[in-house]
This record gives C-alpha cells, sequence and structure tokens, in this order.
C-alpha cells in the first residue's frame, strides 16, 4: 500500500514537471493562454510547485489580470521565500502595475538581500529612492548597480541626471562618456554632447 501511493505521489510530480516543462515552452513561444491552461494543470497536480505559481503569475501579468498575478506571486513566494526573482518579480508588480512602491521597495530589499549580485534589484532601490527624495540612498545604489554590471547605460543616465542637478557637473560628464563607451549610438549620450 505505502508503495503504491508513493508511486502515485512520484508519478503526479513527474507528471507536472513534464505539463509544466511544456507550457513554459509555450509562454516562450508567445501562446499565453496554453501556457496558462498548462501552468494550472501542472499545480493542480503538484500544489508545491513554486515556480509554476510564478510563471502563472507571470502569464496574468502579461494578460492585465493583476489580483491574480498578485495571488500567485504571492504564492510562489510563500512556498520559495529564498528565491530573488520571485520578489523581484512581484516588486515590478507592486511598482509599476499597482502603484505600491513601499511594498516595491521591500521586495526590492529582500531581492538584494538574497543576492547581493543583482545589479535590477540595486537599480530599482535607486530609482525608489530617487522617487522618496533620498538622493544619497539614490547615488549609492546606482554606483552599485553600476559595479555589478559596468554596461548599465540606464544606471549611468539616471546618475548623470542627479549629479547634474546637484550641479556637479564633471561626474555627470564622466557618467556621459561612460554610456557613450558602452554604446557610442546611444541618442541620449549624443544629445549631451552635441548640446555640451
Amino acid at each position: 500500500m505505502i508503495i503504491a501511493v508513493a508511486a502515485y505521489i512520484s508519478y503526479r510530480y513527474v507528471t507536472a514537471a513534464n505539463i509544466y516543462a511544456k507550457a513554459i515552452h509555450e509562454l516562450e513561444e508567445g501562446n499565453l493562454s496554453s501556457a496558462e491552461e498548462g501552468l494550472e494543470k501542472a499545480i493542480r497536480l503538484n500544489p508545491w510547485h513554486a515556480d509554476a505559481h510564478y510563471e502563472l503569475a507571470t502569464v496574468f501579468k502579461k494578460t492585465r489580470k493583476r489580483t491574480d498575478a498578485l495571488e500567485y506571486m504571492s504564492r510562489a513566494i510563500a512556498l520559495n521565500r529564498n528565491n530573488p526573482d520571485y520578489h523581484l518579480g512581484i516588486g515590478f508588480l507592486y511598482f509599476n502595475d499597482i502603484g505600491d512602491k513601499a511594498k516595491a521597495k521591500r521586495h526590492f530589499e529582500q531581492a538584494f538581500i538574497l543576492d547581493k549580485s543583482n545589479y535590477t534589484a540595486c537599480y530599482m532601490l535607486a530609482v525608489v529612492s530617487e522617487g522618496e527624495r533620498d538622493l544619497g540612498k539614490a547615488v549609492y545604489f546606482y554606483k552599485k548597480a553600476i559595479k555589478l554590471d559596468p554596461n548599465l547605460t540606464m544606471a549611468y543616465k539616471r546618475l548623470a541626471a542627479l549629479y547634474n542637478a546637484k550641479g556637479m557637473e564633471e561626474q555627470a560628464k564622466a557618467c556621459w562618456n561612460n554610456v557613450i563607451e558602452i554604446d557610442p549610438d546611444d541618442k541620449d549620450a549624443l544629445t549631451f554632447f552635441g548640446n555640451d
């Protein structure tokens, strides 16, 4: 009897994993309804499949079902609190779609705590800090993001704007020089140097 139960549970988990893999392929191909259907089926077979919950949330986010996206991202985090990508994803959901910057900030912070090399979390913490008018913290996180990804032109641009606002023209110009070095065709950098 115990062997039969174990075999049944194992079968459900293996089947869920296979369905999940097919659903991810559908998601990558842009077939959102097929991906949604497959991910829901994978969750029915294995309700503890955190990645399936998270990916279903991304489908809901793409189809503008914010409430469902928030519910499934929250479930993914409840199943695996130590995945920085889940915190980053729900942070973006709060920041861009729901408009709750405080909750977004908490999740960006958690993503960074869990993964100190997460340049996206650093960048978003800088953006949030800038919005809170904590410019010292914004500068710190933009610099940290750049240190983690030296090709992150967005961070150089935002940092240049902060330096420019503070009247620190040489530091701003150095940021723009970095942008133009990374991408010689960057329109913002070309505009800056066209006006210099």
